[in-house]
């Protein structure tokens, strides 16, 4: 896998940025290595020098792109200016939790003696409760935007918030919330379709649950998505079948190529086949918001589709790097997305054990054949994306297993009957018919996912789990596969050692 080879590189100066603070001198060095790569020198010595010499070209190329992407390194940041008042442009529905709201804000201008000057940045926005706001909603803002506070039990909030060029915040009270009129947006054919969309859903779905659960599954729009039925599905270990991803892409990706199947016998229609797969793959990742886990999926399947138009089969794995690649390429932040972490570790797990796990037991009878398969893909996905879950939730989904056999297949059919319902919207007898179907399919599959999350022994919360925790995991799980893989005893000497330093840390600690 090439790209895995490039990813890693990369990978390290992404990180090393983000833990030294060290001047871009790198630009100095970028001649030697392009030296080192074209220098004529023995065959051996040459292949050697030139991997060095572009593992560190990649490796100076990932800190520079977050040097350059550092907002606090732009001219026209906004916590640059002395400013008294600040136009702010809302870009995120709400985030509601008990007492108040927060969303992230776009800072459009800020007011220096007396003169309105073009800025950039963002800043977190926490309003009361009560307060109706709105995507696209413009604020004006008198009073100080404050840095986040890196202290307490606040500290790994605001070094999270800070991997996302976010460092500022502001609360408003209910009196200091002045909304100015909309400025005039040029709305996208994708932003339209998107919209109308959420109206299609509106018009057929009454019950608040249905219809909230039925635009997070469709277009991954949660803002109207109930606080207990969504913490329900984080519970229980199923948050993602809500969270637009590659399950409802691949979704979608099997459904084209089902479509366009016999199509695939002549070279000509299966390009222009392969050229409508993608553009209406993306067509609805843009629709979805672009969100990493969707873009990923995006980006992968749309490499097998070139690779279909050639007729070339390439490593499952070597997309998935080539994806990760392309997307730190143009924003580097985003390996400390959470959901980029979740959708990488989960595809990298099932492409890594799904096969071992389910091959630990073949039923012959079909219907175990479809329950294993459901119960194997769940256990796979879970090796590695366990540790992040740990580290970032300190949580952990007891029953994820049965609730993954409920919510997968649930969720998909209902995915599918909303495609036809857009599909259909213009025929309303069809349209109402149909999403009298997928109005009990989601109201079952809500109605399970409480039950289950209602059960005492659900979730295991309050998990100590740190950074050297989740590092000394990782390499223990990656250790024991390598043993279990190639049979290499040094490998499974390496992941005792491991496991006994781990612990010895652990013990101190506690």
């Amino acid at each position: 896998m090439p790209m895995l080879r490039m990813l890693l590189p990369l990978l390290t100066g992404i990180f090393t940025y983000s833990i030294s603070d060290l001047k871009p001198f790198w630009l100095v060095l970028l001649p030697i290595f392009v030296i080192l790569y074209v220098i004529n020198t023995p065959l051996r010595t040459r292949l050697l020098l030139k991997g060095i010499s572009i593992s560190c070209l990649l490796f100076v190329t990932g800190y520079l792109l977050c040097h350059f992407k550092d907002v606090r390194k732009k001219k026209d940041w906004f916590a640059h200016k002395q400013a008294d008042k600040y136009i702010i442009q809302i870009m995120n529905s709400p985030s509601k939790n008990e007492f108040t709201q927060s969303m992230f804000g776009e800072v459009k201008y800020v007011l220096v003696k007396n003169k309105w000057i073009n800025t950039m940045g963002t800043v977190r926005i926490q309003v009361p409760l009560q307060t109706t706001l709105s995507k696209e909603t413009v604020l004006l803002i008198n009073k100080p935007v404050l840095p986040i506070p890196d202290t307490g039990t606040r500290k790994s909030y605001a070094r999270y918030l800070a991997n996302q060029n976010i460092f500022h915040q502001v609360k408003l009270s209910k009196k200091e919330i002045l909304i100015l009129d909309k400025p005039e947006i040029i709305e996208t054919h994708v932003e339209y379709f998107q919209r109308s969309t959420l109206g299609i859903m509106d018009n057929h779905f009454h019950d608040q649950n249905v219809r909230g659960l039925a635009k997070a599954l469709l277009v991954g729009y949660r803002g109207e998505l109930d606080k207990e039925l969504n913490a329900a599905y984080t519970n229980t270990g199923v948050v993602h079948v809500i969270a637009i991803s590659g399950l409802h892409l691949g979704l979608i990706y099997g459904l084209l190529m089902l479509f366009f199947k016999p199509l695939q016998h002549h070279t000509i229609l299966r390009i222009i086949s392969c050229l409508i797969s993608i553009i209406l793959l993306w067509f609805f990742t843009l629709m979805c918001g672009a969100t990493p886990s969707v873009v990923r999926s995006a980006i992968m399947f749309s490499f097998i589709i070139l690779g279909n138009i050639i007729q070339s089969k390439s490593s499952t794995g070597n997309m998935l790097a080539a994806s990760a690649f392309v997307m730190l390429a143009i924003n580097p932040f985003l390996i400390y997305d959470i959901g980029f972490q979740l959708s990488y570790a989960a595809v990298a797990s099932l492409l890594m054990y799904n096969k071992s796990v389910s091959g630990l037991f073949e039923p012959e009878n079909g219907f175990l054949q479809l329950g294993w398969s459901s119960i194997s893909t769940s256990l796979s996905a879970q090796i590695l994306t366990t540790p992040l879950v740990l580290f970032h939730f300190h949580q952990f989904p007891l029953i994820f297993i049965l609730s993954n056999i409920i919510a997968i297949p649930l969720s998909s059919i209902a995915l599918l009957l909303l495609i036809l319902i857009c599909i259909f919207a213009s025929f309303p007898l069809i349209a109402t018919s149909i999403a009298s179907i997928t109005g009990c399919c989601i109201w079952l599959m809500n109605d399970r996912i409480i039950q289950l999350a209602s059960l005492p022994f659900s979730t295991l919360n309050n998990i100590p789990f740190s950074a050297g925790d989740l590092l000394l995991s990782l390499i223990s799980i990656g250790l024991f596969t390598f043993y279990l893989k190639e049979k290499n005893t040094l490998a499974l000497k390496v992941f005792l050692i491991t496991l006994l330093f781990w612990s010895i840390l652990y013990h101190n600690s506690s």
